[in-house]
Parts: C-alpha cells; sequence; structure tokens
C-alpha cells in the first residue's frame, strides 16, 4: 500500500475498508476521521489480530472504540494504491460483490471532487 512516495506493509490483513465518509454498513462508523468533502481518502486496515479478538473488535466499531486496538490502522490521503501480495482476494464496492483482484494487481482510490449531487434544504448544492 503507498501514497505520495510513503509505502506500508501490513500482514496477515483481514480487510481494508476504503471510504471518504465516516459511515459503513448500517451505521458502522468505521473511519471516523472521514469527512466527504475533504478530498481525502481513508483507509482502515484490520491485520494482525485473532478471530476472538476480531469479534470483539466489530461490536465496538458502533460506539467508536475500535480506535483504540492497536491491530487497527487508520491512513488518509489524497489517493492510495493498495496491493494484495501473496494470493487473490474478494473484493466489495459499497456493499456489493465485484469479484476477485488477483495478487499484484494495484487497486488506486482517490476520491473526485464534487462528483455526486448531495441535497441539503431542499436544494442541490454541489454537482458535476
Amino acid at each position: 500500500m503507498h501514497s505520495d512516495k510513503q509505502a506500508w506493509h501490513f500482514q496477515q490483513v483481514w480487510f481494508v475498508a476504503v471510504s471518504n465518509q465516516p459511515y459503513f454498513g448500517g451505521g458502522m462508523k468505521i473511519s471516523p476521521a472521514a469527512r466527504p468533502d475533504d478530498g481525502l481518502v481513508d483507509l482502515t486496515i484490520v491485520h494482525g489480530i485473532s478471530p476472538i479478538k476480531l469479534l470483539f473488535a466489530f461490536v465496538t466499531v458502533f460506539f467508536e472504540k475500535h480506535t483504540k486496538f492497536k491491530e487497527i490502522t487508520f491512513l488518509q490521503g489524497p489517493y492510495f494504491d493498495i496491493v494484495v501480495q501473496g494470493h487473490q482476494v474478494d473484493c466489495h464496492t459499497d456493499g456489493n460483490y465485484i469479484g476477485m483482484v488477483q495478487q499484484d494487481t494495484p487497486i488506486h482510490c482517490t476520491v473526485k471532487p464534487q462528483a455526486w449531487q448531495v441535497i441539503a434544504q431542499n436544494r442541490v448544492i454541489i454537482s458535476q
């Protein structure tokens, strides 16, 4: 995984959540620092954690306590290239299964500014 000439390597990764807003999957605040209007990509990486501790950490997401686990890393930047090494993995986008990502295939993650229409007080405030 790298961004702006920095590289991070994680072992035993359970999942990586890529977001630009804090909530994920029906109310879980997976990326508490994420803001939809800051132009940054937020990554939440769960790695090196036992299955039992993962279940405990999962429950704490609803209360924003998962931020205290050393096995959960948060990164923020203008873009990230994620590369899976060693095997292929299942990939989901916005809760939908999109297929397998083959090993060594880079996944480029970025935010396209003002790409969505956002409605506030019955009027469009951002559009493209």
